[in-house]
């Protein structure tokens, strides 16, 4: 079998308040989150917002590094790219007893129809959850408003408590 190099960049940075870790790339079989959990402190803040993509495999590792990470302590969600939320969605073991701070949301601009990925803060901009109502932003190329592109319910199902 040919063993493929990790298409994953961890960067891991330890300090007083905790661990940060940052995820960039795509979240496959070769991924090997679960060697990095013994580098992590409480808290762990884990920034997702550039994950391109995340295959079944990678799934698989992914509820294996987040359960590892949680027998540890607090498990904070940065940033979640939309391939991540939409994890989330499908498949609850890859966020269940992880807090999720931020994350990414499709947005499009009703004038110039300009497409953007917007960062919501989640206590800040979706206190309700999902059936919060995702702010409006100006647009960054006309002055019209950039609005939420999706559903909010079926976006933001997995904010919701069991």
């Amino acid at each position: 079998m040919t063993r493929f190099a990790s298409r994953l960049e961890v960067t891991i940075a330890n300090g007083g308040d905790g661990t940060t870790m940052v995820l960039r790339g795509i979240i496959d079989e070769f991924a090997s989150l679960g060697a990095h959990v013994g580098e992590l402190s409480p808290p762990l803040t884990v920034d997702l917002s550039a994950i391109d993509f995340i295959n079944s495999e990678g799934v698989r590792e992914w509820a294996g590094f987040l359960r590892a990470a949680l027998d540890c302590g607090r498990v904070i969600l940065r940033g979640c790219s939309e391939p991540m939320v939409l994890l989330f969605n499908m498949a609850t073991v890859a966020v269940d007893g992880a807090e999720v701070e931020s994350l990414q949301a499709p947005y499009a601009c009703t004038d110039c129809s300009v497409d953007a990925m917007v960062k919501l803060t989640v206590a800040r901009d979706l206190a309700q959850g999902s059936d919060s109502r995702p702010p409006t932003f100006p647009c960054t190329q006309c002055s019209g408003s950039l609005r939420f592109a999706g559903l909010p319910r079926r976006y933001l199902a997995f904010l919701e408590p069991e």
